[in-house]
């Protein structure tokens, strides 16, 4: 089958400012591919697992300018918080008495790379890199909106009367990759999110080791922990089994913190060089989850530039 996969395009927001200048544009490889190809493409599978696109980038037209490609990370986290996320999403429908066949071209779960992407009209945006042949419009690109998702939210204490507006008992959010929450700025009682990191609250949820103390932590009390230690090593398996279970895990521990994951940052996958005449990095390979890429090109020359870029897009 015949898939139209190559985006030629250029930035449409006029030339980037000299001596350092840049402007960041950002891909949307599912909606792309579906809106060249009048055919649905997808950022996560039917049961939830998270589709990887290939991106072959170049830039042209820049004397001398420099371009980084930015992507969510690739790994276990980013894998199992999408999958995570798409069952919630599934789950809401069904307590309600839908199924996700019923959304029609909105059933396969859709997110934005940052929050910052998250506030961008995936079809009238000019930061959404698009083929250079069609307009920004609904008309000529057709919906691709980021995927809602309504939880009744957990109450938050605090001081004050304790009553709930009718309001506040449902939240409605965005979900993006990359990055932290967003949280709604209102005094109510409830917390309540405008826009939600997939892979941050999948690490929050996954957090529960804590260092090492001196309180033993085996189960004396229970019997089963006594039935598989009935020998005479039974004392030296008791120690090191508390030993063991004091150890912290054999990967980084950052996601431990109140602070964001590095697991939930953007990632530099892509670097090209436009340097007339000998470019040495025209072009980069780059392998983006969900299809989702920033790019930034920042212009090194003394005068403003344009850039155009090429991209060619292929499913994995």
């Amino acid at each position: 089958m015949m898939i139209q996969d190559t985006c030629n395009t250029y930035t449409g927001m006029g030339s980037v400012d000299a001596n350092g200048g840049y402007m960041s544009f950002y891909i949307n490889a599912a909606h792309l591919l579906s809106m060249m190809n009048r055919k649905a493409f997808h950022q996560v599978t039917s049961d939830g697992h998270v589709i990887n696109y290939g991106l072959s980038i170049q830039v042209f037209n820049m004397t001398n300018g420099s371009t980084q490609v930015f992507t969510a990370p690739s790994g276990y986290p980013m894998e199992n918080a999408v999958r995570a996320w798409h069952f919630a999403r599934k789950e809401r429908y069904a307590d309600a008495g839908f199924k996700l066949s019923d959304l029609g071209y909105g059933n396969r779960l859709r997110f934005a790379l940052d929050s910052t992407m998250a506030g961008l009209n995936q079809s009238t945006s000019v930061l959404m890199i698009k083929p250079s042949h069609l307009a920004h419009s609904v008309d000529d690109k057709g919906e691709f909106d980021f995927s809602d998702i309504i939880i009744t939210p957990p109450i938050r204490t605090g001081a004050g009367a304790q009553s709930i507006e009718a309001s506040d008992l449902t939240d409605t959010f965005v979900l993006h990759l990359c990055g932290d929450h967003t949280l709604d700025t209102d005094d109510s009682e409830t917390t309540q999110y405008s826009k939600v990191g997939m892979i941050q609250s999948w690490n929050e949820n996954t957090r529960g080791w804590s260092p090492a103390v001196a309180a033993t932590t085996i189960q004396i009390e229970n019997p089963l922990a006594f039935a598989r230690a009935s020998d005479l090593s039974s004392e030296v398996l008791t120690t090191e089994v508390q030993d063991e279970q004091k150890q912290s895990p054999p990967y980084s521990n950052v996601e431990g913190t109140d602070n964001l994951s590095v697991f939930a940052e953007l990632v530099n996958n892509g670097n090209i060089e436009t340097a007339f005449p000998n470019p040495t990095t025209n072009s980069d390979l780059i392998i983006a989850p969900g299809g989702l890429a920033k790019i930034q090109i920042t212009n090194n020359h003394s005068v403003g530039q344009i850039p155009f870029i090429n991209i060619r897009i292929v499913e994995l």
